[in-house]
């Protein structure tokens, strides 16, 4: 290719170029949001449910809930954003043992909590690492030892 044709093209694409951010600043700018109801969460569920339906719906009852929250709130407390509200520690653990409960995808979940399926995402991960994080050494024993030889001789007989 000559300089010639270089240059041209060179040109050609400073106009449109020039041309893309003219019409790009006349444009208003605005932060874009899906409209979500969370209705099902905080006036249903939190109103309503009972604890045979928190078992079948959390696989836990709401006073363990309640207990998990706790243990939880330091590791997941929300940080204030500019652009959204953010969840609180209730939310976030319901959203995900909804998720763990059940055979639901991110963007079912997500329609009954009124949040996005990244959000969905997001909270799964952060509340299980959580978990893993602030209840692991407390609440989850792994057998060592005789107790280990206990157990696999258990699931031999079986």
């Amino acid at each position: 290719m000559d300089r010639l044709q270089v240059n041209r093209n060179r040109r050609q694409f400073l106009q449109r170029l020039n041309v893309a951010l003219v019409v790009g600043l006349n444009r208003e700018r605005g932060l874009w949001r899906r409209e979500r109801s969370s209705r099902w969460w905080e006036r249903i569920v939190l109103e309503t449910f009972t604890d045979q339906q928190w078992v079948e719906n959390f696989r836990m009852t709401k006073e363990t809930f309640e207990m998990l929250c706790d243990l939880l709130e330091d590791h997941l407390k929300p940080r204030e954003n500019a652009f959204r509200d953010a969840l609180d520690v209730k939310k976030q653990v319901a959203i995900t043992l909804y998720w763990l409960g059940s055979t639901s995808e991110y963007r079912t979940v997500g329609h009954l909590f009124g949040v996005g399926k990244a959000t969905v995402c997001k909270c799964v991960h952060s509340v299980c690492n959580s978990v893993v994080d602030a209840l692991m050494e407390d609440y989850i024993k792994f057998p060592s030892g005789e107790d280990l030889q206990d157990v696999i001789t258990g699931y031999e007989q079986r």
